[in-house]
């Protein structure tokens, strides 16, 4: 048997409360609870919940507004009226992150697992005899000249990740979701680094005990309908500019209704009230993480325009619940999605392809039942517990060895 280890999730929420890190660190702490003591540590998250081993700390709303002033005045001394977002988002959670460091020391774990994104550990004081992975998600550097990105700002992305590589020499060791983004890290931080790519886990025990959400009954279809699944579809690198064009062109297929997750933008909620009354869409909004998934296991298939990808935790689950998805063939999606096996990967902006292949689903029942069951057997055996747990177990002993 391996040894057991104590171990330190480092994440933004627990439960997640939107966002597919929060969701793949979530199902990580789940995964390595089967083998190893586990601590979570949740560093943007005030949720009063009192649960075992979750420790919680969100920065307080007047410091927040301070650190988010400084980091847009930091921008402001490279470049006027550049949006600072990530700068602030780092430099806002640099609070909490220290408040949590007294717990962490607290725990004494062996090793502590942290995300990327939001760059929590550039304000972790780990324990002595701890050893930092670093958990590559996000990768600021593979926003850059990106003018569909039109959320980031160049600057932003640059500084953002000048703090990032500060942070990164405290790791010990890098975990990356997709073999994509092992790839990023490499060309962004040093090319020798070694990385293990390790897939973002998925609790299919977890989503089997789902129960029925029944939004075909709240939405006044039938039973018989069809219901497509658009991840994230309001926001902008998930494709909110192809939504509502996907909606329109798919509504022909007949008995046939849209499930959109996530929140949407006043832009987006404007054009879906332009289609046609018979048009049925149903876009709750941000919801809980188990209600987004009971909604999700409700649906036929998922069609994702994502214009940026890296091992996307949306997709994973909707292929852990049996749902075929139709994507671009862009950041990881071609590592997940297996084309004409569990959903079809389309060449990037190519809507018309796009289109095509999820008509296609929308008009066989037979393609559908064999993707769907395609789908399921490719997660559970890509991130099945046990093969997650020894490419991390082989992981821990590695650094272990080279300590």
């Amino acid at each position: 048997m391996p040894p057991r280890y104590r171990i330190a999730v480092i994440t933004r929420t627990y439960p997640p409360k939107g966002g597919g890190i929060a969701a793949a660190h979530f199902n990580l702490a789940r995964c390595l609870r089967k083998r190893h003591d586990v601590g979570i540590f949740a560093f943007d998250d005030n949720d009063a919940a009192v649960e075992p081993n979750v420790t919680r700390a969100k920065t307080a709303a007047p410091l927040a507004w301070m650190l988010q002033a400084a980091a847009s005045a930091w921008i402001r001394r490279y470049a006027k009226g550049e949006a600072a977002t990530n700068c602030q988002r780092i430099l806002r959670i640099i609070p909490a992150v220290r408040r949590l460091n007294r717990s962490l020391r607290s725990f004494r774990p062996n090793f502590v697992l942290c995300p990327d994104n939001f760059v929590p550990a550039l304000a972790l004081k780990l324990p002595s005899d701890s050893k930092l992975i670093w958990v590559a998600h996000h990768n600021y550097r593979r926003f850059e000249g990106n003018p569909i990105a039109t959320q980031y700002s160049w600057i932003d992305l640059q500084l953002a990740h000048r703090l990032e590589l500060r942070a990164f020499r405290k790791a010990d060791a890098v975990a990356a979701v997709s073999q994509y983004i092992a790839d990023v890290t490499r060309q962004t931080f040093n090319p020798d680094c070694d990385v293990r790519v390790i897939r973002n886990f998925v609790d299919t025990e977890f989503l089997d005990q789902l129960g029925d959400s029944s939004p075909r009954t709240r939405l006044g279809v039938s039973s018989q309908a069809t219901l497509v699944y658009i991840p994230s579809g309001g926001a902008v690198i998930k494709g909110e500019r192809y939504t509502c064009e996907i909606i329109r062109r798919l509504s022909v297929m007949g008995d046939i209704a849209f499930f959109v997750s996530g929140a949407i933008s006043q832009t987006l909620r404007f054009e879906l009230d332009q289609l046609p009354k018979q048009v049925v869409v149903y876009a709750p909004g941000s919801q809980s993480y188990i209600r987004n998934l009971a909604d999700v296991a409700a649906c036929d298939w998922a069609v994702s325009p994502t214009l940026i990808e890296n091992f996307s935790s949306a997709l994973v689950e909707a292929l852990a619940l049996g749902l075929p998805v139709v994507t671009w063939d862009v950041g990881g999606n071609r590592e997940l999605v297996e084309s004409g096996v569990n959903g079809f990967v389309v060449p990037f902006m190519d809507m018309e392809s796009l289109i095509q292949r999820a008509m296609e689903l929308a008009n066989s029942s037979e393609l559908r039942a064999r993707m769907r069951k395609n789908a399921k057997a490719s997660v559970t055996n890509l991130v099945r517990p046990e093969r997650v747990l020894e490419e991390y177990d082989n992981l821990f002993q590695s650094v272990l060895a080279t300590s």
